[in-house]
C-alpha cells in the first residue's frame, strides 16, 4: 500500500458518524484508491484489530487479513477509538506487520474535561451505574498521568513510534461547528474531500435526568443478579417515547436534584492546550479551541432516597425487563 492512515478518535469526538461515512462510501473511496477495509471490522471500525495486534502470536485468520490489506495499491484508512486507548508494543506491532510506504496518524482534539464528561455519560449507556463524581474522582486526583485527559502522553508516545510529523491533529469543536468532520478528516490526511458530510447525529449524549435513571436501572438490574446490559437504554428510550407512558412525576423528582458543573477550563484543560500548541506546531490543523468554561448538568443520587421516586423506578424497570429476556 501506499499510506496507512489511523484515525485513532479518541472516543467522544465525532468517531461513529465518521466511520459511517466510510463505511458507507466504501464504493467511492476505492474508486478513489483509498480502502477502508470490511477486515477487523466491527460496527462501524477496525476495532478487532486490538484484539490480533495484542495476541503474542497472530493467527493464521489474522495474518491472511493483514496481507490482503497490505496487497492494495493505494491508500488505506483504519479507524477505532479504541486505538486511542493502545500501549505503544500494539503500535510497534502495527507499523512492523503492515507495509506502508508511510504512516499517517489522525487524532481529535476535543477539550479534555469536556470529552470526560461525554464519555462518562456513554459509560452509563452502556451499562456503568457510577455516578460522574465516583468515575472522575480518581482521574481528577492524578490527572497529569491519565491518558483519558492527558493527551500528551498518547500523542508523544505514537509521536515517538511513527515520527512526530506523521501525526495529524483536528480541533473537535471546529468540526462540530461547521459539520465537517469527515471532511476536516480526509482534508488533514490530503484526500481532499472525496466523501461530502452530513448533518446526521451519530450517538449523541443524553438529557442529565435520562442518564441518571438509566444509571439506577443498570444498578437495579445487577442487583438482580443479571450482568450490565446496554439494552437498558434502548428499552428506556422506547418506553419513554411511547405515548400511554407518564414519567413526569419522576422527572419532576430528579429536578430538583440537578446541579451544574463548570468544565473544560480547569487546569489539566490548560495544560494539555498549552502543550499540544508548543509541542505539535505544524501538525494541528487550522489550531484547536481554547478552553472554556461549558455548564455541565448531572443530577445527584439523592432522588433515590424519595419512596416515591424509587417506586418510580421500579416500575420503570419492570416494564422494560420484559423486552431484556
Amino acid at each position: 500500500m501506499k499510506r496507512l492512515i489511523l484515525h485513532v478518535g479518541p472516543h467522544k469526538t465525532g468517531s461513529s458518524y465518521l466511520q459511517k461515512r466510510l463505511m458507507l462510501s466504501r464504493p467511492v473511496l476505492e474508486q478513489q484508491g483509498v480502502l477502508y477495509p470490511e477486515q477487523f471490522f466491527f460496527v462501524f471500525g477496525h476495532h478487532y484489530l486490538c484484539q490480533a495486534l495484542n495476541k503474542k502470536v497472530l493467527s493464521s485468520e489474522d495474518q491472511f487479513s493483514i496481507d490482503s490489506i497490505n496487497s492494495f495499491e493505494g491508500d488505506v484508512i483504519l479507524s477505532s477509538e479504541n486505538f486511542s486507548v493502545q500501549p505503544r508494543r500494539f503500535f510497534e506491532r502495527l507499523r512492523d506487520v503492515f507495509d506502508a510506504e508511510e504512516i499517517l496518524l489522525s487524532y481529535v482534539y476535543r477539550t479534555p474535561t469536556d470529552r470526560l464528561f461525554s464519555y462518562w455519560n456513554e459509560q452509563v449507556k452502556h451499562g456503568s451505574v457510577e455516578g460522574f463524581y465516583e468515575y472522575t474522582g480518581p482521574i481528577f486526583m492524578r490527572p497529569y498521568i491519565v491518558k483519558d485527559v492527558n493527551y500528551l502522553i498518547f500523542l508523544k508516545m505514537v509521536s515517538d513510534v511513527f515520527g512526530r510529523d506523521s501525526v495529524r491533529i483536528i480541533d473537535y469543536s471546529s468540526i462540530r461547528k461547521n459539520s465537517n468532520a469527515c471532511s476536516a478528516f480526509l482534508s488533514s490526511v490530503s484526500l481532499g474531500t472525496l466523501i461530502p458530510d452530513t448533518n446526521e447525529n451519530v450517538n449523541s449524549m443524553w438529557l442529565a435526568e435520562d442518564i441518571e435513571i438509566i444509571r439506577q436501572l443498570n444498578a437495579v438490574h445487577i442487583a438482580n443478579g443479571k450482568l450490565p446490559k446496554e439494552r437498558i437504554r434502548e428499552s428506556y428510550k422506547r418506553l419513554a417515547s411511547s405515548d400511554d407512558f407518564d414519567y413526569g412525576n419522576l422527572l419532576g423528582a430528579l429536578a430538583k436534584y440537578k446541579k451544574m458543573l463548570a468544565l473544560g477550563n480547569t487546569h489539566i484543560d490548560k495544560f494539555v492546550y498549552d502543550g499540544i500548541n508548543s509541542n505539535f506546531e505544524g501538525v494541528v490543523c487550522g489550531g484547536i479551541s481554547k478552553p472554556l468554561n461549558k455548564d455541565k448538568t448531572i443530577v445527584t443520587p439523592g432522588w433515590f432516597s424519595e419512596k416515591s421516586s424509587r417506586d418510580d423506578l421500579l416500575e420503570i424497570y419492570e416494564e422494560i425487563s420484559r423486552d431484556l429476556n
